[in-house]
């Protein structure tokens, strides 16, 4: 699997949304990132296309970055509506203790909590028949319970992409819904095109990529993603 930090280069030089975020090395680190990641201020993000600002709730959220742990929720390694410095740092220690002593890890990823009502999946990965795919559909706890994944085989145009979001079986979470404004369509499909893109000029050291979730900002209707991971070719 890629490093963290890897990944989020390789996402960003394509054009993929992040949500704003610190990699910390120690809980100290972190309990300083925390300070402005509570704020909202744009210089917690090293390659997201804009600022947190309104978007957060003042509060940030907490994780361990590790390729041992790919489920963080369920492995207590994930920390939500943490207030100030303090909190962020007894909620790593807290991390850490559930950590074999001699096990390594890439550090606390800080970032301040996005206002979000829908959660999408974004994903890539090169099929030995089909060659590279795009993946996309319902995200976060949903892709498991309702499936609807979708594959788009790359290369695919805009055209192409926006008649793939029309049949997904995400499609009705994309409109707008109880007072929360539609997911910007274009700019998902330019996330499509993005991701597509990635894996087809990457395929001969990537395998996968996987975003989980792609998550859709309560009032404006923006795309960040939370959560990512890129799996390197085995030698």
């Amino acid at each position: 699997m890629l490093g963290w930090l890897e990944s989020r280069d390789l996402l960003a030089s394509y054009g993929i949304p992040l949500a704003p975020g610190v990699l910390a090395a120690d809980a100290e680190a972190a309990a300083a990132a925390a300070v402005v990641a509570g704020s909202g201020a744009a210089s917690l993000s090293a390659t997201g296309p804009s600022a947190a600002g309104s978007r957060t709730s003042g509060t940030c959220a907490v994780k361990l970055i590790s390729a041992l742990h790919t489920h963080k929720s369920d492995e207590g390694f994930v920390a939500l509506g943490l207030k100030g410095g303090e909190a962020v740092a007894a909620a790593c220690r807290s991390m850490l203790d559930r950590l074999p002593a001699d096990e390594k890890f890439e550090g606390f990823l800080v970032q301040p909590m996005i206002r979000f009502d829908r959660e999408l999946i974004l994903g890539a990965h090169v099929d030995p028949q089909f060659g590279p795919l795009v993946a996309f559909g319902p995200g976060g706890i949903l892709v498991e319970l309702l499936g609807g994944v979708d594959f788009l085989a790359v290369p695919f145009s805009r055209g192409q992409a926006l008649a793939f979001l029309g049949r997904n079986a995400a499609a009705p979470l994309l409109a707008a819904h109880r007072g929360s404004p539609a997911v910007d369509i274009q700019a998902l499909a330019s996330a499509l095109l993005a991701m597509g893109a990635l894996i087809g000029e990457n395929g001969d050291r990537v395998s996968s990529v996987d975003i989980n979730p792609l998550v859709s900002e309560t009032e404006s209707g923006e795309l960040f993603a939370l959560d990512f991971r890129a799996e390197g070719i085995r030698p």
